[in-house]
């Protein structure tokens, strides 16, 4: 727990994430929609980061999580949407071939685990391949969707109270966001996100048109 902490302070220390704060509740909810989908976010847990920075500021810890957590579900919902519209091959290329049936396997035989496991661990343990799996091999939704949440509330959770208990370590976040520099560097990472958003977008419509001649393809051919 102290070791996180600590790497808590440390990115906190981060211009980049530090100027999110100034965002609000909409900026939480966005970010923490993007850090569970299929878009890379230019800092790997960011929203977590936000999370801890807000709380640090306002205590309201439960606001804080219920607002990321419903932000979570959304990335979630339309990754494993993807999953399931792109099937199995969509997997193959994001994860390496000498782990490919090992992950797939654990989550055709351990459904809850599969999801919620990596859905509550941080960086840099993969979220994606797994939500994409869970889609792509059909598992209910109830399970995914029950599985998903708890774990991403629980993690939420857990960097609130993280910020809040070391909000004093934080002082220094509050002073830079009264800066003219923080007002740049927002610029600059909205900028950044819009522009991976905008390619995982444009790389999802390829996948799925790719796919669904190759599906059209096959019921021809048989």
């Amino acid at each position: 727990m102290h070791l996180l902490a600590l790497i808590l302070v440390i990115a906190a220390r981060s211009k980049l994430v530090s100027t999110l704060a100034s965002l609000g509740l909409a900026g939480l909810a966005l970010l923490s929609t993007i850090d569970a989908s299929f878009v890379p976010l230019p800092v790997p847990g960011a929203a977590d980061l936000l999370i801890a920075i807000m709380a640090a500021r306002s205590h309201t810890w439960l606001l804080l999580t219920c607002v990321s957590t419903i932000g979570s579900i959304v990335g979630g919902a339309a990754c494993f949407w993807v999953g399931e519209l792109s099937g199995i091959s969509i997997v193959e290329k994001r994860v390496p071939a000498k782990y490919f049936k090992r992950m797939t396997g654990w989550v055709e035989n351990h459904a809850h685990s599969s999801v919620a496991i990596p859905a509550i661990l941080p960086p840099p343990f993969p979220l994606i391949p797994f939500v994409l799996a869970a889609g792509a091999l059909k598992m209910p939704r109830k399970k995914f969707f029950v599985s998903f949440t708890i774990s991403r509330f629980i993690r939420h959770a857990a960097f609130a109270l993280l910020g809040m208990h070391y909000s004093r370590h934080l002082v220094f976040v509050y002073r830079w966001l009264e800066s003219p520099g923080a007002v740049w560097a927002l610029v600059i990472f909205w900028i950044v996100v819009i522009a991976l958003v905008t390619f995982g977008i444009v790389r999802l419509v390829r996948t799925v048109k790719q796919q669904r001649r190759i599906s059209r393809t096959s019921t021809a051919a048989a």
